[in-house]
């Protein structure tokens, strides 16, 4: 049993390093994606990677209270007891982003779609509220969790260019996602490379510390 244990702990740990080394690696590829956001606004191809930055045009707004968001995301959550252990689990989730276009030197982008990262989101938790979708649950052991963006004066997207017929789009990647920044290309880059450096790091500490604790443990038998 403790073998099996172990085994579980190992898998589990693996996977966790490689969701961050991914997910640091991805920072990094945004970053050098954004630092050539001046280029990609005059030249681009329908499949390109590419940063756009500058004012949106509201195509549809987000109603009610989130009018004035470019993207929200809120989240109903209630306080679960196990033994001594107390989580938060989420009960319901509306996620919604406003549809919007950017001027470019090639003409109008479109970029649609519920974005995968956002940077200089604002969050305010409220304990006891209805949940997001007007559902109510027992009071004292509820909260709301809502993130969302204001639309800003400029925006800078990170995404794929598609075309269709004579309309551009910019959406999600594989491998960039979809981006969403108040910020301009060049402080969003350094945002970016922040992450993706700390990631790293800490890949780097957590595999040096687990082959430390491994030959520390007498390290390969026979």
């Amino acid at each position: 049993m403790p073998q099996l244990l172990i085994l579980l702990v190992v898998v589990v740990a693996v996977g966790v390093l490689m969701w961050l080394s991914w997910i640091s690696l991805q920072s990094l590829l945004q970053a050098r994606i954004l630092l050539q956001a001046r280029r990609h606004a005059e030249d681009f191809s329908p499949g390109d990677r590419v940063a756009l930055h500058g004012p949106p045009r509201i195509d549809r707004h987000l109603g009610g209270s989130w009018s004035g968001c470019l993207w929200y995301v809120c989240r109903h959550q209630v306080l679960r007891r196990t033994g001594k252990n107390r989580r938060w689990v989420t009960v319901d989730e509306e996620e919604r982003a406003a549809t919007f276009a950017l001027e470019t030197a090639r003409g109008e982008v479109r970029v649609a779609g519920v974005p995968t990262e956002v940077q200089a989101s604002k969050r305010n938790t409220e304990y006891g509220e209805p949940g997001c979708l007007g559902v109510f649950y027992t009071r004292g052991n509820t909260r709301t969790v809502s993130t969302w963006l204001e639309i800003p004066a400029r925006v800078t997207v990170v995404g794929r260019l598609e075309r269709q017929g004579e309309v551009w789009r910019l959406e999600k990647d594989g491998k960039v996602g979809l981006l969403l920044s108040p910020l301009e290309p060049a402080r969003a880059a350094r945002r970016e490379v922040a992450k993706g450096v700390m990631g790293l790091l800490v890949v780097t500490a957590a595999i040096a510390l687990g082959l430390w604790f491994y030959y520390q443990n007498g390290g390969p038998v026979g």
